[in-house]
């Protein structure tokens, strides 16, 4: 039986050093899941030290450039794009947008199906950071897609409103936390979990609730995680100058013992993020028993009220507060807890993949993917 060619394009990978996040984890549990049906290749961005390989059925090719750092990888990466789909032999691409002007207009460069693949819009974070309108050409890229898997209502309807003729379906991620196991320790801190990236992930604004903390009612945080040299660098710079090395711990990246280790001495975690497309790290704290409080932001209303603690977007004083609310009412975190459980029931990676499996199925029938 002959099976069909699936090559899913994507700068981010599980190895990569200078992410590794939450796309990157996505792709590969829903491929490795619809390797059983198609012949998978992930065409993904080189890093110092990558080859070519085969990971849980999975192929991985790499293509671009590494030696000019992440953001020059992520453009060359694009024109990378370009030039090897061409080569390419197969019967439909799915395209995971990437930063900084997220699409590759890859409905453009072929005549097989395309489905775009959105977890997030980076044009317009990228445009701030980088004084460049890089969602300029986002936008324009976003009218010769007919297909588009998005992971939440809220991208939908951003996406909508730049191409109301596309046909876009919801497919939310997963997390697997089954070996994470949390014993029940007494509580003495707080964590941020997710990449050292100071704007994007707000470390300022948590850094600024600390600072504000004059009378030392929050807990020690805990941050873990790791990202690029430069932020984690210009992180520490942060800290010291704010004189909170005794109250603020960069523990680094952790394995999944560990974080079942770290877990279970934190009274929540923290997600102070600007922006975000579908946090797995969100998911996972609530998959695993974790009180969450995050800023009431687009990228987080997938999660109803109740079932996490939600701040003024980018206010650190009540970040502050609710930290300090959080800490001393154990009704509330054993409420959290039980409600983020319960939640998170209905996410699985078996399920996002069937939808998939359905979307290219229907692709391929239709060859309906294509532009406009």
């Amino acid at each position: 039986m002959n099976r069909n060619n699936i090559v899913i394009s994507t700068y981010d990978s599980l190895h990569n050093p200078y992410y590794g996040g939450g796309g990157a984890i996505a792709i590969h549990e829903v491929s490795k899941i619809l390797s059983r049906e198609y012949d998978i290749t992930v065409l993904t961005g080189k890093y110092p030290g990558s080859f070519d390989t085969v990971v849980e059925g999975v192929r991985y090719a790499h293509v671009g450039v590494f030696r000019f750092g992440p953001l020059f990888g992520q453009l060359f990466f694009h024109f990378a794009i370009i030039r090897t789909i061409r080569k390419m032999n197969f019967d439909c691409l799915i395209e995971s947008f990437t930063p900084p002007f997220s699409t590759s207009c890859t409905p453009l460069l072929t005549k097989k199906p395309v489905i775009g693949l959105v977890h997030m819009l980076a044009g317009k974070d990228m445009s701030r950071k980088y004084k460049i309108p890089f969602h300029y050409l986002e936008r324009f890229g976003l009218r010769f897609y007919r297909r588009i898997i998005v992971v939440t209502d809220e991208m939908k309807d951003k996406i909508r409103a730049i191409n109301p003729n596309i046909s876009i379906t919801i497919i939310p991620n997963a997390v697997n936390v089954s070996s994470i196991v949390l014993s029940n320790e007494p509580k003495k801190y707080i964590v941020y979990l997710g990449r050292i990236d100071i704007e994007v992930k707000g470390l300022d604004l948590l850094i600024n609730a600390y600072k504000r903390d004059r009378k030392k009612d929050l807990p020690p945080l805990i941050i873990i995680g790791n990202g690029l040299r430069s932020e984690v660098k210009r992180l520490q710079q942060i800290i010291r100058k704010e004189e909170l090395q005794d109250r603020i711990i960069l523990y680094g990246k952790a394995g999944e013992f560990e974080k079942g280790l770290l877990f279970s001495y934190a009274y929540g975690c923290v997600l102070p993020s600007r922006s975000e497309a579908f946090s797995l790290t969100a998911l996972e704290c609530l998959k695993i028993g974790i009180p969450l409080i995050t800023f009431d932001i687009d990228g987080l209303r997938w999660i109803p009220n109740d079932v996490s603690i939600k701040t003024e977007r980018f206010n650190s004083d009540e970040l502050k507060n609710n930290i300090i609310r959080l800490i001393a009412d154990e009704k509330l975190q054993n409420q959290l807890i039980d409600r983020g459980r319960a939640f998170s029931e209905q996410f699985n990676w078996q399920n996002s993949a069937n939808r998939y499996a359905e979307v290219i199925t229907d692709t391929l029938k239709n060859n309906s993917g294509n532009r406009l």
